[in-house]
């Protein structure tokens, strides 16, 4: 599954989509769009994605680029 974050960054609605598409997906790709890499960090908006799915589900992070691929373990 893939998740764009843009302009409006990791809003509630973004997290619970996420959060909701672990019970299906074992692998989800999240895209950071430019208008959000401006001024944001990928790494540490990943690093709050993981934080916020931790108590739920065991989550292993791969970042390049733009793109962060979560593996979601249950």
């Amino acid at each position: 599954m893939k998740v764009q974050i843009g302009k409006n960054g990791l809003t509630d609605g973004v997290l619970e989509h996420i959060k909701n598409a672990c019970n299906t997906h074992e692998e989800i790709t999240v895209n950071y769009l430019q208008s959000f890499t401006a001024a944001n960090n990928i790494d540490e908006a990943t690093k709050t994605i993981i934080a916020y799915l931790d108590p739920l589900h065991d989550v292993d992070a791969e970042t390049r680029g733009n793109t962060a691929t979560l593996h979601i373990q249950d």
